[in-house]
């Protein structure tokens, strides 16, 4: 993945942040020393993690040790923060949002690369003489020695020449990912939750920056929420772009079944009758 350069500034959600349950419920005082966390793990190498003990944290943000340390315990409890295997402190979201900087880095190296190959033109007018494939295939031109048989009209051969295979596939989508996106641009359509014509390339970029499953998953679930009345209408449909922020989508389904109907008892059913008989007389009784 390539090396994500220091940002000038953090991306700083208030929305989001105050919607979060893992911060709305801190106290005051943890609520400010994990901002301050946040601005430590901005400048952080790598970036999102801060792999500070409590007494270091308590010198970098001038708290005393005994209020920081009470603080992130109760960070760890309500889970504001994640732990890696080796036990340091990170912030999920900026940890996702810097992986994906770093993605889509190297597909506007790899993007590049692949817009500036030479090709070389055929035709009537070329002075080029028409050569057959040694594969048999009859593809001409510089990418003769592929054996696949590209229905999009570019040759895998390319993602060869490409520094990095993977990325190659993700600048060059395949018909599967067009498909998904234009079904989920639809769907967004029909839900009365359109995104504007400006964020179209934007979003699109993050969308294949996706691995194949994640962008099925990304799918289903929208069709799940709509489905199941989760987003009722336009304003209780998440957009695109927070859905893509947040990785809902990649949450595990909790699939909840219905409890099981114990039939009454024969003495149950009795006494539910007999019950149901007196408080019928007591009512044309008039008491």
């Amino acid at each position: 993945m390539a090396t994500v350069g220091k940002l000038p500034y953090i991306k700083l959600y208030i929305g989001d942040l105050k919607k979060e349950k893992a911060y709305t419920c801190l106290t005051m005082e943890s609520r400010l020393v994990w901002l301050e966390m946040i601005f430590i793990m901005h400048d952080a190498v790598p970036r999102g993690y801060i792999d500070m003990t409590p007494e270091e944290i308590s010198r970098a943000i001038s708290v005393p040790k005994k209020i920081v340390t009470k603080c992130l315990a109760e960070m760890e409890r309500v889970g504001t923060f994640s732990k890696n295997e080796q036990g340091i402190i990170f912030n999920r979201r900026m940890v996702r949002e810097t992986e994906l900087s770093g993605i889509r880095a190297e597909a506007g190296k790899a993007g590049a690369f692949a817009a500036n190959l030479p090709r070389q033109k055929r035709g009537k007018n070329s002075d080029l003489p028409e050569q057959a494939s040694e594969n048999g295939s009859g593809k001409t031109g510089p990418f003769t020695d592929c054996d696949c048989d590209s229905e999009l009209g570019v040759d895998c051969s390319l993602e060869k020449q490409v520094p990095n295979r993977e990325t190659a596939i993700a600048v060059i989508p395949v018909d599967r990912t067009i498909e998904r996106w234009q079904e989920l641009k639809e769907i967004y359509w029909a839900a009365g939750k359109p995104w504007p014509e400006s964020h179209e390339q934007r979003l699109f970029q993050r969308f294949i920056s996706l691995e194949d499953h994640r962008q099925t998953r990304l799918l289903d679930y929208v069709k799940r929420r709509l489905l199941d009345g989760t987003w009722r209408d336009a304003q209780h449909t998440k957009s695109l772009s927070n859905l893509l922020s947040d990785g809902d989508f990649d949450a595990p389904e909790i699939i909840r079944s219905l409890p099981q109907v114990i039939p009454k008892s024969r003495t149950q059913t009795n006494h539910d009758k007999a019950a149901a008989e007196f408080i019928a007389e007591e009512r044309r009784a008039g008491r």
